[in-house]
């Protein structure tokens, strides 16, 4: 079966038309839009999903088609359709929760705010137990966590979700961050009200991982640095 739409009008299935078509800012939005449109007008569900639960909107949201999710949320797509990946909690897909959460995931900063001014709800969890800000600072995006923070987000949301996955019962966004060595997400996230000495489940503060770093669960891409860690503890002891 062919990647591409079979046809300009009425494409079989919108969840391919958007998942197979090539992501912003090197494909064209605004065609993928128009093309997005003639489909719902043609008898396209926007709510058509994988078995996974995932929907045209988080494909959109992944790829940047913030025209065509207006579309798409005007025609009765559900801005807070919840994927049904990530319940075990031990692997990482980038399509967990809602597509707010697949926008954070995929650093869109102007699709999350598109979703936020169509109804997404920035506290929203994923099967996995985090929520949009998490993953904001599990990513390091300090901007995205103050849209969300502003947008309603909860700064001490407390992750809630099986044992022995990528998470701790209990933890928060600022945990993530500290865990995932984002400087940037930290500092936003105590500015936005975080609050250092919230402690998860196993009584281990964001505080507690600076002060003794071999708790410190490191799952970045990048280097863990001596400096970073520095930098981490100065912002939360002061």
């Amino acid at each position: 079966m062919s990647n591409q739409p079979q046809s300009r009008t009425a494409p079989t299935s919108l969840l391919n038309l958007v998942r197979f078509s090539t992501p912003a800012p090197w494909g064209d939005a605004d065609e993928i839009a128009v093309r997005v449109r003639e489909c719902l007008a043609a008898g396209a569900d926007p709510s058509e999903s994988t078995g996974d639960g995932v929907t045209p909107l988080h494909w959109a949201a992944a790829k940047g088609f913030d025209r065509a999710i207006e579309e798409m949320v005007r025609c009765g797509g559900n801005v807070n359709a919840r994927s049904d990946l990530g319940a075990s909690g031990l692997t990482y897909s980038g399509f967990e929760g809602g597509p707010l959460q697949t926008a954070v995931n995929h650093g869109r900063m102007s699709t999350a705010l598109t979703l936020l001014g169509l109804g997404a709800d920035p506290n929203l969890p994923s099967l996995a137990g985090d929520n949009p800000l998490v993953r904001a600072a599990a990513v390091g995006s300090g901007p995205l966590c103050q849209l969300l923070v502003d947008q309603g987000a909860d700064p001490n949301f407390a992750i809630h979700c099986e044992p022995g996955g990528i998470y701790r019962e209990g933890e928060t966004a600022l945990h993530t961050a500290v865990h995932n060595i984002q400087t940037e997400a930290v500092a936003t996230l105590l500015r936005c009200g975080a609050d250092p000495k919230k402690a998860d489940a196993s009584a281990i503060s964001p505080l507690n991982l600076v002060l003794q770093p071999s708790l410190i669960r490191y799952r970045g891409l990048k280097q863990l640095s001596k400096e970073d860690l520095d930098q981490i503890r100065t912002a939360l002891v002061g």
